[in-house]
């Protein structure tokens, strides 16, 4: 599980990351605000509109990755080029034609995934990290880029 705490700030900006945190699923004590996850690879990109407030470089903000304190920014923006990564791997394995670089995310049947492109459709089944990625960065209806 991923934790993020950021305590009480002087920052003219800590009420508006209150009311963003809260927003966000966070919980406030009157000391401090804590935000938690389990999915610690979509943080970054779930939390970042309370990032754009500068909390991660507030002193007492902190974070815990199973129990264990960790860099907070680095570790969330190491954890969001993981996925980028991932994902763009998945896509590297579809040998699509070199025409086709955009492709409409139109149906999903259980872990099986259906895009199409002027030239081309594809289907094709993710697992486990890779399912949860693609899951993660994309719905129903979005173009998708292989570049």
């Amino acid at each position: 599980m991923y934790t993020l705490i950021i305590g009480k700030s002087k920052s003219k900006n800590f009420k508006k990351a209150l009311e963003c945190a809260l927003a966000l699923g966070g919980v406030y004590d009157g000391k401090e605000i804590k935000l938690e996850t389990n999915e610690e690879m979509s943080a970054y990109t779930k939390w970042f509109p309370l990032f754009r407030l500068n909390v991660l470089q507030w002193k007492n903000t902190k974070a815990y990755y199973k129990d264990k304190e960790v860099e907070p920014y680095r570790f969330m923006f190491l954890a969001d080029l993981k996925r980028k990564s991932n994902l763009k791997s998945v896509l590297d394995t579809l040998d699509l034609q070199p025409s086709d670089t955009e492709f409409k995310y139109y149906k999903r049947e259980e872990n099986r995934f259906f895009l199409k492109s002027k030239n081309e459709c594809v289907d094709f089944e993710l697992k486990d990290k890779d399912l949860y990625d693609f899951v993660d960065k994309y719905s129903i209806g979005d173009i998708i880029s292989k570049q």
